[in-house]
């Protein structure tokens, strides 16, 4: 198996629209590099603005090459770091933000792993309700008790069925026109790919 380090970005075009980016690369410092580079060719940020430059090829999956990033100058995996933590901080160039994990030590088997992406909302009659995104790499054999902790966690429901299809019409059937609604979608992907297992075509 390659050595693949899984993180994400959840962009928020507004307070309603938005959608998801997967990177999977073979070292960290490539991970977060990933991300920078993904901002700067979606002219989310001036590469310019931030001091931003890059050397090697971005084709991390094909010839395991990695993108070296700088941010004013400086290579190393802080400097980057700082660098996203402030940009979610920011308004983006389209009015937008985003936030983001690249976890140190998410290392995935993408032979083994899927990846699970839930989009909701709880507050569909509120002016200004906000979509939010929930994402994680699992075991596939792991995504069903994955994906019934996040309800658990996010919405204290019990007693669902305990078929995930059923399990979102149910909760998305929990709310009405009077208490707003959930707006609940979910996709389970294959890593890399994004080939999909279960779930909606795209969720964004």
């Amino acid at each position: 198996m390659k050595t693949v380090f899984f993180g994400y970005i959840h962009e928020h075009y507004n307070s309603v629209e938005g959608g998801v980016k997967y990177f999977y690369t073979p070292t960290y410092k490539s991970l977060l590099g990933a991300m920078i580079k993904h901002l700067v060719d979606e002219k989310l940020i001036d590469a310019r603005e931030y001091d931003v430059s890059f050397s090697n090829a971005i084709d991390f999956m094909t010839d395991g090459e990695g993108c070296s990033v700088s941010v004013d100058g400086r290579s190393d995996e802080e400097s980057i770091e700082l660098l996203l933590d402030d940009l979610t901080s920011d308004n983006l160039e389209n009015g937008g933000w985003f936030t983001y994990k690249a976890a140190g030590g998410g290392v995935i088997d993408p032979d083994k792993f899927v990846v699970l992406t839930l989009a909701y909302n709880d507050s569909y009659l509120d002016v200004g309700y906000n979509t939010k995104y929930y994402s994680i790499a699992c075991r596939e054999e792991n995504v069903d008790k994955e994906f019934f902790k996040w309800v658990d966690d996010t919405f204290d429901k019990e007693n669902l069925p305990s078929d995930i299809e059923e399990a979102v019409k149910l909760l998305n059937a929990d709310y009405d026109d009077e208490n707003g609604g959930l707006v609940l979608q979910f996709r389970i992907e294959k890593p890399i790919t994004g080939e999909k297992i279960r779930g909606e075509d795209s969720i964004a």
